[in-house]
C-alpha cells in the first residue's frame, strides 16, 4: 500500500513539472466591468475566468478580433501575462502550434494599442517577472513614446535578465533617442544576451536617425563613450553626406577608435567641396595630428579650392612632417598652378620634403615639363637634378634637346649621367648623336649612363662602339 502511495506523490510531482502551477486567477473583480460593455465583450471576458487553458485563449483570441469593443477588457487581461500554461491551436487544415496564455495576452493588447499603454506601464512593478517581461514586449509593439521613460529604469535595474533583455528590445522599437543613454550603461550588462539586444537596440534608434535625417542626435552620437555608438553614428553620416555634418566630423577626425577615424575621413571626402572650407581652418601647426589628417584630406577630395590653403602648408609651416603632407596632397589636385609651388618645394631644406615634391610633379606630368625644363637653369643642384630625372620619369619629347644641353655642357658628372639616362627613357632618336658622343665622356659613369641610353633607344643588341 505504501508503495502505491508513492509512486501517486512522485506522479503528482512529474504532472506539475510538465504542465505548469495552474493559471493565476485574473485580480479585477468583474464586478468592476463598466455596466455598457457590450454583452459579448462581457462573455469573453467571464470566459477569462475558466480553469481550462483552452478556454482562456480561445477568448483572447476572440476579443482580438473585436476591435475597440474589447477596451473594457484590458484590466482584465493584463493579470494573464503571467500566465504561462501551454495549449495547442490548430494553425491549419491538419497542423497544430504551440501557444500560451500570456502571449495571447500580449498579442490581444499589442491590437488595442494606446489605451493599453498605462495599464501596461502600471504592470511594470508588478512582483512576477514574467508579467514585467510580458508588459514590456507589448510596449514595445504598440510603440508609443509614453512607454520611454518607464523602460529605462527595467533596463538597468531589474534583477530578470528577460526583463532587461525585453525592454533593451522594446527602446530600440520606440527609437527615441533618449534612451541611448541607458542603452549604452547596458552595454556593460554582465548577461551576453542583454548587451546584444542593447547593441542592436542603438542600431536600430540610429537608424531611424538616419532615415529622419536627425543631424544633430547623430552629431551628439559622434561623442558617445562607447566606440560602437560612435561607429554607428559615423556609419550613418557616411550615408548622409550632409554638408552640415562637416564640423561634427572634423571634431572625430581625432577620435580614439581607428575605425571611427576611418568612418569619418569617408564622409568628409565623400562631402568633398563644402568641405574644403571647413577643414582650412584646421591647418595649424600647434595639433599636427588633427592638421595631418586634414592635409590628407584636402588631397583626397581634390578640389581646386583646396591649393592656396595647402601651398600656406608647404611654404610657411615649420613642421617638416606637415610640409611634406602638403607636398603630397597637392599631387592629387588637377590645377596647374600647383607645378611652380612644387618646383620651389624642390628646394626645401627637407628631403622628405623635395621628395613629396618630386612625386606630385610626377603625377602632374605633362603640364609640368615646361616648367621642368627651366629649373634646369636653377643654381641649386638638388632643384636641377630632381627636374632630369622628373623629366625622364614624364617622358615627354620637349625635353629631349635640353637634356642633351646638360650631357655636353654641364660640369658636374651626375648631372650628365642622369641627363643621359633620362634621354634614354624619353627615347627620341634626335638624342641618339648626342648619346654617341657622351660614349666618349672624360667620366665612365656618364659613357655607362649613355650606353645604357642607347640599348634602350636603338635596341637591346647596341653593344657600343667596335674596339
Amino acid at each position: 500500500m505504501k508503495k502505491w502511495f508513492w509512486i501517486l506523490i512522485i506522479l503528482s510531482g512529474i504532472s506539475l513539472v510538465i504542465v505548469g502551477p495552474g493559471q493565476p486567477q485574473a485580480r479585477v473583480s468583474l464586478k468592476n466591468l463598466p455596466q455598457n460593455t457590450h454583452p459579448e465583450i462581457k462573455q469573453l471576458i467571464e470566459r477569462l475566468y475558466s480553469q481550462d487553458p483552452v478556454e482562456r485563449v480561445t477568448a483572447l483570441s476572440k476579443l482580438g478580433e473585436s476591435g475597440t469593443k474589447a477596451v473594457p477588457s484590458i484590466p482584465f487581461v493584463i493579470p494573464l501575462l503571467g500566465d504561462t500554461e501551454a495549449v495547442l491551436q490548430q494553425g491549419g487544415a491538419t497542423r497544430f502550434e504551440s501557444t500560451d496564455v500570456a502571449s495571447e495576452a500580449v498579442k490581444l493588447l499589442a491590437k488595442l494599442g494606446q489605451p493599453a499603454v498605462e495599464p501596461l506601464i502600471h504592470a511594470l512593478g508588478d512582483k512576477n517577472s514574467i508579467v514585467r517581461a510580458n508588459a514590456i514586449e507589448a510596449l514595445g509593439i504598440i510603440g508609443d513614446i509614453r512607454a520611454e521613460g518607464p523602460l529605462l529604469t527595467p533596463l538597468i535595474e531589474d534583477k530578470d535578465v528577460t526583463v532587461r533583455k525585453y525592454s533593451a528590445e522594446a527602446l530600440g522599437r520606440l527609437g527615441d533617442s533618449r534612451a541611448l543613454k541607458s542603452l549604452t550603461v547596458a552595454l556593460d550588462d554582465r548577461r551576453s544576451k542583454v548587451q546584444e539586444s542593447a547593441r542592436e537596440a542603438i542600431q536600430e534608434i540610429i537608424y531611424r536617425m538616419k532615415n529622419k535625417h536627425a543631424l544633430t542626435p547623430l552629431h551628439v552620437c559622434l561623442k558617445n563613450r562607447e566606440n560602437i555608438v560612435r561607429r554607428m553614428a559615423a556609419e550613418a553620416l557616411l550615408e548622409l553626406k550632409d554638408p552640415r555634418s562637416v564640423d561634427a566630423l572634423i571634431d572625430a577626425l581625432n577620435d580614439p577608435d581607428a575605425e571611427v577615424q576611418k568612418l569619418v575621413r569617408e564622409a568628409l571626402k565623400d562631402i568633398g567641396k563644402p568641405a574644403v572650407v571647413p577643414l582650412a581652418t584646421f591647418l595649424r601647426d600647434d595639433n599636427a595630428p588633427l592638421c595631418m589628417a586634414v592635409i590628407k584630406l584636402l588631397g583626397e577630395i581634390g578640389d581646386k579650392t583646396a591649393v592656396g590653403h595647402l601651398v600656406g602648408v608647404l611654404k610657411h609651416f615649420r613642421s617638416w612632417r606637415l610640409r611634406c603632407e602638403a607636398a603630397d596632397a597637392l599631387g592629387k589636385i588637377e590645377d596647374p598652378r600647383i607645378v611652380g609651388f612644387l618646383i620651389e618645394a624642390l628646394n626645401d631644406r627637407s628631403l622628405c620634403v623635395r621628395e613629396a615634391a618630386t612625386r606630385s610633379l610626377e603625377k602632374v606630368g605633362k603640364p609640368a615639363v615646361e616648367p621642368l625644363i627651366a629649373s634646369l637653369r636653377d643654381e641649386n643642384y638638388d632643384v636641377c637634378y630632381r627636374s632630369i630625372v622628373l623629366l625622364g620619369e614624364i617622358g615627354d619629347s620637349r625635353a629631349v634637346e635640353p637634356l642633351v644641353g646638360v650631357l655636353k655642357h654641364f660640369e658636374l658628372w651626375a648631372l650628365r649621367f642622369e641627363a643621359a639616362r633620362s634621354l634614354g627613357m624619353i627615347k627620341d632618336p634626335r638624342a641618339v648623336g648626342p648619346l654617341t658622343e657622351a660614349l666618349s665622356d672624360k667620366d665612365e659613369d656618364v659613357r655607362e649612363g649613355a650606353e645604357g641610353a642607347l640599348k634602350k633607344i636603338i635596341g637591346e643588341e647596341y653593344g657600343g662602339p667596335k674596339e
